[in-house]
């Protein structure tokens, strides 16, 4: 489901296992010699104990789980509320280690070393949410607010860097994908990927790239230094593959806008190929859009001298829309053809 409404600002709750300081709404702390045993099933954790039952993530060496519950079990409210705060817990080799309280904790993810990554889609409606990383005795090494819906999270296997990735707003947070340097809590990037939002993230050995992974398509790779998208070719054969009309006139656009006196007639006609490629996916449903296309067909045509074909694609073109923008210039190509 589509995190769209969230809620309000972060009061978050005492972690409970080993936290410095009591805060209101908290449970009873978690003894060492107590640590309770969890049921972990297909999707959820269950503790019988804290009658808690959430969705979790499992770190790489399967050795730690964390696990989350958007629900106040005081109230039975659960979802977009102004009150009630959730829990997340924190479970070792199957034994619960800690548990803490957000307003809207969601979607965590777990190093191998039990430090986590969390969003808290806080109290109330609007658009904002708050990403946090914790070690594990509970203790924040980082947070973060955003002024837009949060959507999931990764931590590389080592607990030294962290991403999130953020829903649509009117801010520059905006789809922005960010990256985090843990040790020294700092927000090293933030970029809006090419690949739009990922259905899960991994790290490679190297500790140099973070890769998304796009549902149906693969994974696509990102510098973990810098943000760089680093498999923009990959990327580029795929959307000249699949892309839908508007993705590649956006492909041929950029393209178009490339091109010099030193560009070749074939790289012109790869251009005028991929704009007729996306009137042909889709683009030709809409006038005013497939008017545009046609508009740039025909001035590509006649940067190459085929004068015949930039009249045929300005005149369609002027049929769709009058405002397109070609009059003037069809007249001069028609009165340069006059004898």
């Amino acid at each position: 489901m589509w995190p769209f409404k969230k809620t309000g600002t972060g009061s978050l709750g005492r972690v409970l296992a080993l936290a410095p300081a009591p805060e209101p709404e908290t449970e009873p702390a978690i003894s060492r010699e107590d640590r309770s045993p969890v049921v972990i099933r297909e999707d959820y954790i269950d503790v019988d104990r804290l009658d808690f039952h959430g969705q979790f993530a499992t770190s790489e060496n399967g050795k730690f789980q964390t696990a989350w519950e958007d629900f106040d079990r005081r109230t039975g409210r659960g979802g977009n509320r102004d009150s009630g705060l959730g829990r997340y817990v924190l479970v070792d080799e199957g034994k619960l280690i800690l548990v803490g309280n957000l307003e809207r904790p969601h979607d965590a993810r777990v190093a191998n070393n039990g430090t986590f990554a969390i969003n808290d889609w806080l109290f109330d409606d609007g658009l904002k949410g708050k990403f946090y990383v914790f070690d594990r005795s509970g203790a924040i090494l980082l947070q973060h607010r955003f002024s837009a819906n949060l959507w999931n999270t990764g931590i590389s296997p080592d607990g030294s860097f962290a991403v999130c990735q953020n829903l649509g707003s009117d801010t520059e947070d905006a789809g922005t994908f960010c990256g985090f340097d843990v040790a020294s809590a700092t927000l090293v990037w933030r970029l809006n990927p090419p690949t739009g939002w990922a259905v899960k993230y991994s790290f490679d050995e190297q500790g140099e790239s973070v890769y998304l992974h796009i549902q149906d398509v693969g994974e696509f790779r990102y510098s973990r230094g810098t943000g760089e998208f680093e498999d923009h070719e990959r990327w580029l054969e795929h959307k000249l593959r699949n892309g839908n009309g508007f993705e590649l006139s956006a492909i041929a656009e950029e393209r178009m806008g490339k091109l010099n006196e030193l560009s070749s007639s074939g790289e012109v006609q790869e251009v005028i190929v991929l704009f007729k490629t996306a009137i042909n996916r889709g683009l030709g449903k809409y006038p005013n859009q497939r008017a545009a296309t046609l508009r740039s067909v025909g001035e590509l045509h006649e940067r190459l001298g085929e004068i015949d074909q930039a009249l045929e694609n300005f005149e369609k073109a002027l049929k769709l829309n009058s405002n397109v923008g070609v009059k003037r210039r069809l007249e001069a190509l028609k009165g340069s053809e006059s004898p």
